[in-house]
């Protein structure tokens, strides 16, 4: 018997291990991407944010700016407090308050991603990816690294 429990221990903490790893790894590759796409947008000053554990979040509504969400102009900084705050509240909250948090944090998510992406020279529409993106962290780290020497461009003019 004890020697399935130690089995049991020592597998459980190779996996643990394995998913510690690729958490890191995929946090490191999102905030890679984040600072320099700030960097290369004019944010130098800024970029040093995307290293930050949560601040990295809300750095997506830094580099997305004011946002028309339902017919409201929200700005940058509130979307980026919201990228942060919505993920804390979701996982502190249970039943049918869980859903509607997560919800409204989904929407967030979609509307300030589908803002940063329509800055990107080379995103096309951003409409679909901006929709998975919300939902499925992964695929966002992945878009963010792929599009992470893009300058922004707005209504045609290239930020500098």
């Amino acid at each position: 018997m004890e020697n399935y429990i130690g089995t049991l221990l020592a597998v459980g903490g190779i996996v643990l291990f394995f998913v510690l790893a690729i958490v890191i790894a995929l946090y490191v590759i999102e905030s890679f991407a984040l600072y320099t796409l700030a960097k290369n947008n004019g944010q130098q000053d800024k970029a040093i944010l995307a290293w930050i554990p949560f601040v990295n979040q809300g750095f997506y509504g830094f580099l997305a700016g004011d946002q028309n969400i339902f017919g409201t102009n929200v700005q940058g900084i509130i979307l980026g407090v919201l990228m942060i705050i919505f993920p804390i509240v979701t996982a502190r909250v249970s039943g049918f308050l869980f859903y509607i948090v997560a919800l409204c944090g989904i929407t967030v998510a979609y509307f300030t991603l589908n803002g940063l992406y329509k800055k990107m020279n080379r995103s096309g529409d951003p409409t679909v990816v901006a929709v998975v993106c919300a939902i499925i962290p992964l695929v966002r780290i992945i878009y963010v690294f792929i599009h992470r020497n893009d300058i922004f461009e707005e209504e045609a003019v290239v930020v500098e």
